[in-house]
């Protein structure tokens, strides 16, 4: 699904020759600023090539009813007069020399700097297979550029540090470090994330957010994105205190297991009160056969870990399902209520940046029970220097009617006991 640049300009006037910024933008009392500069460069890759294809849009519609032997002619021309332009060599260079891409390195090794290189000079004609779709993401934003730099420009301008940086730091207790830089990022692998302590906001990932507003967040998209934002800084503010050095030494696996498990849950569960869930994201994320799900799911694997009766690589494999397989039957089953055919398919893929993990969501359900829905920044803040109490408060914060709800209490005593 290609992102709408064009509409998206067109509602805040922008034209598209306006020049993207291409350094650090911060505000007058704001510590946070913005970086673009990854986009900057991964756009001016974009330009270069485009310049030694100038006609690669028509061409392109040509090629797709030409012969495979034609094809393949046209991808190894285009690939040959790429690799031999100084000016592609010179910006791909300086694309991997950003501290954004060094980061986003160091943080996804399933991508890797070889093979964004081979990607980009496989432009305009090929599209091999990648992660997340990479190549063909990258093959739309050859035609959109202009575009995404009018769009990213106009957002640069128009997000309020201030307001994330207040955002970020309600929810980190007083003494808080310095607010670090957000990296703006254009990937189809992964969606906003913190690297290093860094915050990054994925461009890409978001598009659904700016495409259906009204179904997403109810939201314009500024007042969405400065959310995201500080949902990042809070992850790298609040780090040093959910993951302090000199943390107690776990001696098996079940140990490290449930620290990891809990930790996952309070860190993403107390970020979210920074953008909370609204429009379809909150209906399901606090849908009732999701959460009991989610629960279930949440018992059963505490108790398999401490009964013995799973091993490592099944709780691995219980963890990465649940942000994949498991969330995506669990979206499925709450958008087939509403839909069928082609349109359910239509709503899984427009959706499935929001499908309802278990760290995410329960983490969300959790703390937001926890606090009070966020009344109550102190018993959140809490949950920060003392993850492993997240499970047997948030039984106590239960109504009576949530017994289904309920994580087994003897199994959160467990987590409590473990957690320190």
């Amino acid at each position: 699904m290609r992102f709408a640049f064009a509409a998206l300009a067109a509602s805040h006037g922008v034209a598209t020759g306006i020049v993207l910024l291409a350094t650090s933008v911060g505000s007058a009392t704001a510590a946070a600023t913005l970086d673009p500069s990854g986009v900057v460069a991964l756009l001016d890759v974009m330009d270069a090539i485009a310049a030694l294809h100038p006609d690669f849009g028509t061409r392109m519609a040509v090629l797709e009813g030409a012969s495979e032997s034609v094809r393949a002619a046209a991808c190894s021309e285009a690939r040959a007069r790429n690799e031999s332009n100084a000016l592609v060599r010179d910006r791909l260079d300086a694309l991997f020399e950003t501290s954004t891409y060094r980061l986003y390195f160091r943080r996804f090794h399933n991508v890797t700097a070889e093979l964004v290189r081979e990607i980009l000079l496989d432009l305009p004609y090929r599209t091999r297979p990648s992660p997340g779709g990479i190549a063909e993401t990258y093959q739309h934003l050859l035609s959109e550029r202009r575009m995404l730099r009018a769009w990213v420009d106009e957002l640069v301008k128009t997000i309020d540090l201030e307001v994330v940086e207040a955002k970020a730091l309600r929810w980190v207790p007083a003494g808080a470090p310095p607010i670090p830089t957000v990296h703006l990022i254009y990937d189809s692998n992964a969606g906003s994330f913190t690297a290093d302590g860094k915050p990054f906001f994925n461009l890409y990932s978001e598009r659904s957010q700016a495409e259906h507003p009204d179904e997403s967040t109810g939201e314009n998209f500024t007042a969405y994105a400065e959310g995201v934002m500080a949902h990042e800084i809070q992850h790298a503010l609040a780090k040093p205190i959910l993951y302090p050095k000199g943390a107690k030494s776990l001696r098996s696996w079940q140990e490290r297991w449930a620290d990891r498990l809990v930790r996952g849950l309070v860190s993403e569960g107390v970020a979210a009160h920074c953008n909370p869930p609204a429009g379809i994201r909150a209906r399901i994320w606090e849908d009732a056969e999701v959460l009991q799900s989610l629960v279930q799911g949440l018992n059963d694997i505490l108790h398999a870990m401490r009964s013995g009766s799973a091993d490592e690589a099944d709780v691995e494999r219980w963890y990465q399902d649940n942000f994949q397989a498991t969330a995506h039957e669990l979206l499925r089953r709450f958008l087939a209520r509403d839909y069928s055919g082609d349109e359910l398919q239509s709503r899984l893929q427009r959706y499935a940046s929001i499908r309802p993990d278990s760290e995410h969501v329960l983490g969300w359900w959790m703390v937001s029970r926890v606090s009070r829905n966020g009344t109550d920044r102190e018993a959140a803040l809490q949950l920060l220097r003392d993850p492993g109490s997240l499970l047997s408060r948030y039984n106590l914060a239960l109504g009576e009617r949530e017994t289904a709800l309920r994580v087994a209490d003897d199994l959160a005593g467990w987590v409590e006991e473990t957690v320190r």
